[in-house]
């Protein structure tokens, strides 16, 4: 059982590695116009998430959003023949992941991103509360922790939004390449 439940962890630490170094890691995120947006757009609203609640809207959103990209990503998986899929899974000399991959890292990144905003908004709810067993000398920390972490909240929810960008533009430059891939086979016929 211990042996099993090791190789599991294993296995999860290997895949998130997997997807983070596809993805690009920390230089790829701190460099994403997407990521720079949300930052813009949280400051923007910074009324809406230093207030009770803000977790609502990310709770009404997220799920959705979560729903569209699951179907989303189901459908890039399915996207064309098995040739041209083949095509896309093939890595040149020069890229370490195929087409396909990055665009799949690409969606589970953002898939990831909504996961994440949910989970903080359902933290914020549960935990949006004052301890009255702490003695007060210990209010002050969560008067600073919290707007950090409701901030924290917040970015997760604009970073999804603005994040879908990034897949939108992920799907079209996958039907550019389809209809290359079609040019090219038409002209053999």
């Amino acid at each position: 059982m211990a042996k099993r439940l090791k190789a599991s962890y294993k296995d999860s630490y290997e895949i998130f590695q997997y997807y983070w170094n596809t993805y690009g890691g920390w230089r790829a995120l701190l460099s994403s116009p997407y990521l720079h947006v949300a930052f813009f757009l949280l400051f923007l609203s910074h009324h809406q998430w230093m207030s009770r609640d803000w977790w609502n809207q990310s709770l009404s959103i997220l799920p959705n959003l979560l729903g569209f990209s699951l179907g989303g990503f189901a459908i890039f998986l399915g996207l064309g023949d098995e040739q041209f899929r083949a095509i896309l899974a093939e890595k040149d000399d020069r890229e370490r992941n195929s087409a396909y991959t990055l665009v799949s890292a690409t969606f589970v990144h953002f898939i990831l991103i909504q996961a994440l905003g949910i989970i903080f908004a359902l933290l914020a709810k549960s935990l949006a509360y004052q301890p009255n067993w702490l003695p007060d000398s210990y209010m002050i920390y969560f008067s600073v922790i919290t707007p950090i972490f409701w901030g924290l909240g917040y970015l997760f929810l604009l970073y999804s939004i603005t994040s879908m960008m990034a897949v939108v533009m992920a799907i079209f430059r996958c039907t550019k390449w389809y209809e290359k891939y079609q040019e090219i086979h038409s002209k053999d016929k």
